[in-house]
This record gives structure tokens, sequence and C-alpha cells, in this order.
């Protein structure tokens, strides 16, 4: 049985109520969480306890998206009765699914990057001596923090608002709390914006057409990972403290790499999201 259909056996009272339990799990339970790991971290390291260029300061940032991940898991069970299938979790060849979606990310983001610095918005260069041990820590924060985000904006709030108003709206209400979720990043402008909208129509999509969480988020962690981490570019304006490759973006092309908030900003990224919007929409009709 598909998750919107278990969802739909035991349906919220109404349409906002979605909104409201994902906006308190991730504001409350985000937060407190990520506070506790910041403060653990810096007194272990030594290094600022809220600064998230510190290496100390990025784990705990993306360690702290278990706890919102936890809490919501936990609501769908105890509160609203439900299984993890009701939240797209399959047993079935899981870990094929994932690298899927891994490979699905991972080959989006390389696409983009490595266009923009054809047209001269990158210079690429190799980072002499990148902190191997903490690349493998920010790889497993990626893995926590992007399958946070799905399962909270797909797999809980889409479906909710689905099951009460419709799948339309599920995937509209989706793409605009996952856009304002990224409202506080640095770099924010106008472009950025429709960019976060527009890939958070196309996660919105692809697990309206899977049914499956973890490719989503696989996904959504790869795109993360491989931007920041290894090909040394902003994550929705956050600078990470290494990476395999450190693209640097050049000041007269930042419609091609972004600027301030890196390729998310980018035109490039507005037009792979509008094709693959257009794929995944006629791909879902046809289904």
């Amino acid at each position: 049985m598909e998750s919107l259909d278990l969802i739909k056996q035991k349906p919220p009272k109404s349409w906002w109520t979605p909104i409201l339990v994902m906006v308190l799990t991730f504001v409350l339970a985000g937060g407190l969480g990520t506070g506790l790991l910041m403060w653990g971290f810096s007194l272990i390291s030594g290094q600022a306890a809220f600064d998230e260029k510190t290496a100390s300061g990025a784990l705990a940032a993306l360690f702290g998206f278990l706890f919102p991940l936890l809490g919501i898991i936990m609501y769908n069970r105890l509160v609203n009765k439900r299984s993890l299938r009701a939240l797209g979790f399959a047993r079935e060849k899981w870990l094929l699914t994932y690298v899927k979606g891994f490979a699905l990310g991972t080959a989006c983001l390389l696409a983009i990057v490595l266009v923009a610095t054809l047209f001269g918005g990158f210079k690429l260069s190799v980072t002499p001596q990148p902190d191997w041990l903490l690349l493998l820590g920010l790889l497993a924060g990626f893995m926590i923090q992007g399958l946070t985000e799905e399962v909270l904006c797909r797999a809980y709030l889409q479906n909710s608002v689905a099951a009460y108003k419709g799948q339309k709206w599920g995937i509209i209400v989706s793409a605009l709390l996952f856009t304002l979720l990224h409202a506080s990043n640095n770099g924010l402008g106008l472009l950025p914006i429709l960019n976060l909208f527009l890939f958070g129509l196309v996660f919105s999509l692809l697990y309206a057409l899977t049914d499956n969480i973890l490719l989503v988020g696989a996904t959504h962690s790869a795109w993360n990972f491989m931007q920041g981490p290894v090909m040394g570019v902003k994550v929705s304006g956050n600078q990470f403290a290494t990476s395999v490759l450190n693209a640097e973006a050049t000041n007269r092309l930042n419609l091609v790499s972004g600027g301030a908030f890196g390729i998310e900003g980018s035109i490039l990224t507005t037009i792979v999201g509008l094709i693959l919007i257009t794929w995944l929409f006629k791909t879902l009709e046809r289904k």
C-alpha cells in the first residue's frame, strides 16, 4: 500500500495541522538538538560554539537534524498511530534505492557546476590537504540532514496535506514550506528563492512519483554534499571548513556562479530545475 493511502486511513483533522506540527518539530527539536551538540562539540574541540564555519559547528548543525527526524517519526507513530511505511520508508532493495538517489543528486549537481565552470563562473582548484576525517563526518551529517528535510517536507507534510486537500496542494504547500525553511540563509535573493522553490517542487514531484523517501532523501543529501565538501561551493550561502576541490566564484559572473549564495543561486540551476519539473510532471501524469 502506498504511503498516501496509509495517511488517508488516518488523515489530519485540518489542512493546517501538519504545517504546525512540521514547523514546531523543525524549530523546537532542531533548535534544541543543534544547540546541545554545538555546546558539547565546542567543549571537546575548543572551537567557537555557534560558528558553522568551524568543523565542530558544521558537524553540530548537521547532526542536529537527527532530533527533528526522530521527533517526526515518534509523532507519526505515537500520535498519528501510523507505521514507518506511511512516511515513505520501504525495506525492499533499500540500499540500491539509496545509491540510485545519491547518484541522481550527484549527477545533477556536478553537471551544473561543470557547465558553470565552462562559462567562467568558477575557477576550480584541488585543495592541497583536505581533512578526510572531517569529510567523512560531513558525509554522515549531510545524509542525516537531507533525509530529515525530506521526511518533514515530503513524507509527512506533503502527504498529510494531500490526504486532506489533494496531491496538487500537498506538492505546492510542501515546496513553499521547504523554501521558507531556508529563508534565513546567507546571501538570499530573488533568484535563490526561486530556485529553492523550484527544487522544492522537484523533490515533491520525485516523492509523488517514487513514493520512496530514501531515494528522495539520498538525492537531496548528495546534492548538498557534492556541492560543499566535494566541490567547495557554498551550500545555500554556507561555506565549509574543508573540501576536496575549491570552486572559487568569479565576481563578474554571479548570475552563473550564484554569487554569495552558491550554485543554488545560479540561472543554470533555474534551467535544470524547470527541465526536471517538466519531466517529472509528465512522467507522473502518465503514471
